[in-house]
């Protein structure tokens, strides 16, 4: 009997359960892309795997790779063009989950153009002026892939950096011709009369790839490789719950965004995913070699972790 208390004993003391739980940060924005980090630690379902997670909002995404090499966090949700030049740049970062896609048939991203600027096709927007939210920003990458995609040289079009928040004033103050918007800013600006709706700049993707990576410098990963299988298996938790609970996970998501409630009932819920593959990689590689961002192709094979 003493033997099998004993026994007892030592494995409640290693179980997962009784152990202290690994503490992350987590460095991201203000961003519907973030859903399922969101919904895991309201829903507890990071502490139900081991993880104690504390939210590290910045505003810039390019900051994050530099954010992680200073220690400020462990994990970044990196947009998948920045991860890339930061790799590319010599920051070695990897890939630990997925959130959010891009793909064709999405609509979370498109193209409002002022009315009366006779912008209605990829041609029109040559010597017009549209804003960014960063030159180089996914959104920016993407919507060049939408004018090279159909013809039209984005090197003749005049880009202008408007940041998310002022997107709407721009339109308003007609500072832009047009804007590339996510939801629900796009879904207000064209409610609002500020502008209209001319292109979907996904509808050219060839395949789905990633918006939104959990980056991890790869020496942490190597080091850590229970914290990320940890991080990795709860953020399958809480896809697969969002994916179940749409309903429920929007509304966890709009109060973590403090939306009003204008706002709140246009955003469109990202489409999820919780791994990331090498070829989703490569499809972000091809648009960005096509324009210049990276100086050679990258082997993304080794930048997802495992």
């Amino acid at each position: 009997m003493r033997f099998l208390l004993t026994v007892l004993g030592l494995a409640l003391a290693v179980s997962p359960a009784a152990a202290q739980p690994t503490k992350l940060v987590l460095i991201n924005n203000f961003s519907s892309l973030f859903m399922p980090a969101v919904v895991a630690k309201e829903r507890g379902i990071f502490a139900a795997h081991g993880l104690e997670v504390t939210f590290s909002p910045t505003a810039l995404n390019s900051t994050m790779p530099a954010a992680l090499l200073s220690g400020s966090g462990q994990l970044a949700g990196t947009t998948t063009t920045v991860m890339l030049q930061a790799v590319s740049g010599g920051i070695q970062l990897v890939a630990v989950a997925g959130t959010a896609l891009a793909y064709r048939g999405g609509t979370n991203e498109i193209v409002v153009a002022r009315p009366g600027t006779g912008l209605a096709r990829p041609a029109d927007f040559v010597g017009h002026s549209v804003g960014v939210p960063g030159i180089g920003a996914i959104m920016d990458v993407f919507f060049r892939n939408w004018l090279l995609s159909n013809g039209t040289d984005p090197n003749r079009v005049r880009f202008v950096e408007v940041g998310l928040p002022q997107a709407l004033d721009a339109l308003r103050n007609a500072s832009v011709d047009a804007e590339v918007m996510a939801d629900p800013a796009s879904h207000l600006a064209v409610k609002a009369g500020l502008g209209q709706e001319v292109g979907n700049i996904w509808d050219v993707l060839d395949a789905q790839t990633p918006i939104v990576v959990w980056s991890a410098l790869a020496s942490w990963a190597r080091d850590h490789p229970d914290a990320v299988h940890r991080f990795q298996a709860a953020n399958r938790e809480s896809v697969a719950w969002c994916d179940e609970n749409p309903g429920a996970a929007k509304e966890i998501l709009v109060a973590y965004l403090k939306l009003p409630a204008t706002a709140a009932a246009q955003v469109d819920p990202p489409k999820l995913k919780a791994d990331v593959t090498a070829a989703e990689l490569d499809v972000m590689q091809r648009i960005m070699l096509k324009q210049g961002m990276l100086p050679a192709a990258l082997d993304t094979s080794t930048l997802v972790a495992r």
